[in-house]
């Protein structure tokens, strides 16, 4: 199924982004979205529970150019088509190559991390399994992905960035990117 299943309220002056959560189970997709959506942004997430259909998502969005989102989290342990084989796919192909990808998945073993890194993840950040973790690192990937770095324009629209994310955090860890 895709389908949006949060938007978060827009704040006035900021850009509303787009992400794109690609999780197969269901828990872990609503607990992602509670997550960020503790956080002071302004944007939606689309979910996609597999990799098969989040690449057909993507295409069809490159080639309608309607809405590409601007950053991806992406879960590696697929059904369908897994997720080093969809973040490949997008590497490969010239328009999605510069949708930003954050795997977003449980695994922390070391080859799984350095495949991912050589197929072109922007970063990979173990998912926390507490509710608390889990938002303290949903408010730095808005952080640095929305607030920090110069997005690629999108839909022929310059991405600015956000004049500020995360009302009254402290947090600081950017989980960003390598390259």
């Amino acid at each position: 199924m895709i389908g949006t299943i949060a938007v978060i309220t827009p704040r006035p002056g900021a850009p509303r982004r787009r992400v794109l959560l690609v999780e197969d189970n269901p828990a872990d997709a609503r607990l992602a979205v509670e997550a960020f959506g503790e956080v002071a942004w302004s944007g939606c997430i689309e979910h996609v529970a597999d990799g098969d259909r989040a690449l057909a998502l993507l295409r069809e969005r490159a080639e309608t150019g309607r809405g590409l989102p601007d950053l991806v989290l992406l879960d590696l342990n697929l059904p369908g088509r897994h997720g080093r084989e969809l973040l490949a796919a997008m590497r490969a192909d010239p328009v999605l190559a510069t949708v930003p990808v954050v795997v977003f998945t449980t695994s922390t073993a070391a080859e799984e991390v350095e495949a991912c890194y050589r197929l072109g993840a922007n970063c990979y950040v173990a998912k926390p399994v507490e509710l608390g973790e889990l938002q303290r690192v949903a408010e730095a990937i808005v952080r640095f992905w929305f607030a920090t770095v110069e997005l690629p324009p999108r839909d022929g629209v310059p991405a600015a960035k956000s004049k500020r994310v995360g009302a009254g955090s402290t947090s600081s860890s950017p989980a960003g990117p390598t390259s």
